[in-house]
């Protein structure tokens, strides 16, 4: 007796049930349970909330016929005609029952003297902001803005109310050399205004103002800017070589005094032409200068041809002779080639190509087969399976 050759397979085949795993009605079970459960209770739950409302009686359930009275939160009030009081019912609900309380209103605020009130939220109620605003020319003297808020068992503003009080400036600073008009006051209103003016003097020399000589009360009770001062400012007679005046001419230039220049002719300016005299008694900008305007020739290279001998090298494409042995010409290295490439090598190239791309292709070809033929097979095994299992079952 001999062996055979051919390998047995082993199947080992396992029908599945036609009936929904447990997994499938577990949900179904626990929500039953749930349900029965419900079902069972004979009492209602806690009471429900409101964001109004609250009642002190809370329990974890209520016999039918049980009533829950509530009553309004801080900063709210009763409406009437809405209940406050709900009843379990015989099928274990609350009876019906609605937001019944509202907010409190703060009273209402005065108006301040110089001055008025905005309601922010447009209304007064418990948790409302009001603002207040005084007239041009008067300052808020306390809190700005107020709170409607609970104040024991009721609602009050957050602050007493503030006021607006006329906005003043003390006095000037009196300067040296000079004065300003509308003195002698103990204090200046918003938006007065005050002049300074320097003193007159029999010298050449008069004083310059320095600096803004209006000076305005603000609405921080503040003057605009400091005051200015009353200096001697002198500068130099602008003298420019080679260069005129075109405006500003005079023989005096006190602060602030502007002058322009320009050029004589074959000259050409360099620096501002326009500068003026400032507090340090100096142009600003610089004087400028006036430098001649250049003449040099343009140089133009040589158009002039030079002949070579055939077989001589052009003076500009000789090759250096060498240092170490003169008189002896180093050999020009040529430089590689940068020749495209030929018809010849890109068409075999596009072979090579083509032959690498049909090897791919067969490849994945026989792949393929090789894969169907394997499903064919696990199907005729899993198809012989179901047989054997149908025939061990009769």
């Amino acid at each position: 007796m001999t062996a055979s050759s051919v390998p047995q397979r082993a199947f080992l085949c396992r029908c599945r049930s036609p009936f929904p795993s447990w997994s499938f009605f577990e949900p179904l079970v626990v929500a039953l349970m749930l349900l029965l459960l419900f079902a069972e209770s004979d009492s209602c739950g806690p009471p429900p909330r409101f964001s109004t409302m609250k009642t002190d009686d809370i329990q974890e359930s209520y016999s039918p016929g049980d009533e829950v009275v509530y009553k309004c939160r801080l900063g709210f009030r009763h409406i009437l005609n809405l209940p406050l009081m709900t009843v379990c019912q015989e099928d274990n609900t609350w009876g019906f029952l609605q937001e019944a309380c509202e907010r409190k209103l703060c009273r209402h605020p005065a108006e301040p003297m110089n001055g008025m009130v905005n309601a922010l939220n447009e209304t007064f109620e418990f948790g409302s902001q009001i603002e207040y605003v005084c007239n041009e020319g008067f300052r808020l003297i306390g809190t700005k803005i107020l709170h409607c808020e609970i104040s024991g068992n009721t609602v009050e503003w957050s602050d007493s109310p503030p006021h607006c009080d006329k906005i003043l400036c003390l006095p000037p600073a009196r300067i040296e050399n000079g004065h300003y008009t509308n003195s002698g006051k103990d204090t200046y209103e918003y938006n007065e205004v005050v002049t300074y003016s320097c003193n007159p003097v029999s010298s050449p020399d008069k004083y310059s103002l320095i600096g803004n000589s209006q000076l305005i009360c603000t609405d921080t009770g503040e003057w605009s800017s400091s005051p200015p001062k009353c200096e001697v400012v002198k500068c130099v007679y602008p003298k420019v070589p080679n260069g005129k005046l075109t405006s500003g001419f005079g023989t005096t230039f006190l602060y602030k005094a502007t002058v322009t220049f320009e050029c004589e002719k074959n000259f050409n300016l360099q620096g501002s032409s326009r500068v003026t005299c400032e507090a340090n008694s100096k142009w600003n900008p610089p004087l400028p200068e006036c430098v001649p305007v250049s003449t040099t020739p343009v140089s133009t290279p040589s158009s002039t041809k030079t002949s070579t001998l055939p077989g001589s090298v052009p003076p500009s494409h000789k090759p250096p002779v060498s240092t170490e042995h003169p008189g002896v010409f180093p050999v020009p290295t040529e430089p590689p080639s940068s020749k495209p490439l030929g018809a010849g090598l890109i068409a075999v190239i596009v072979i090579i190509i083509l032959v690498g791309i049909t090897i791919i292709v067969i490849l994945l070809y026989i792949l393929l087969r090789k894969r169907k033929r394997g499903n064919r097979e696990i199907k005729a095994e899993y198809t012989t399976c179901q047989n054997k299992s149908t025939t061990s079952g009769e």
